[in-house]
């Protein structure tokens, strides 16, 4: 997916499931990236890593749902300001398929 280089100078606050891929998308399009979740430290700071080694901007924010504030304001003093928001984090409980219960409203 390529987005032109029109996001120069904005700020894009994404969360890591899916962000893996929109992470560095956004930053090749010139958009500073605080790339944020709740586990798996080292997989955010690799998005991180990978962005700032391409010549972009990044930001590793690890912490639960309290660190939010927290994160946005590092974020808003590091860049100035928040433009972007990619919150695309499920809860789900993680299990094997023979254990999980399914509904038969499908």
């Amino acid at each position: 997916m390529t987005i032109g280089n029109d996001l120069n100078g904005r700020l894009a606050l994404v969360s890591l499931a899916l962000g893996r891929a929109i992470a560095p998308t956004l930053a090749a399009a010139d958009a500073a990236v605080v790339v944020n979740g709740r586990h798996d430290r080292q997989a955010i700071e690799a998005v991180a890593a990978e962005i700032a080694a391409a010549g972009g901007q990044a930001l590793a924010e690890v912490g639960d749902a309290a660190a939010v504030n927290e994160w946005t304001a590092a974020a808003i003093e590091r860049f100035g300001r928040l433009d972007i928001l990619i919150n695309n984090v499920a809860v789900r409980p993680q299990q094997p398929l023979e254990q999980m219960a399914f509904s038969s409203a499908f």
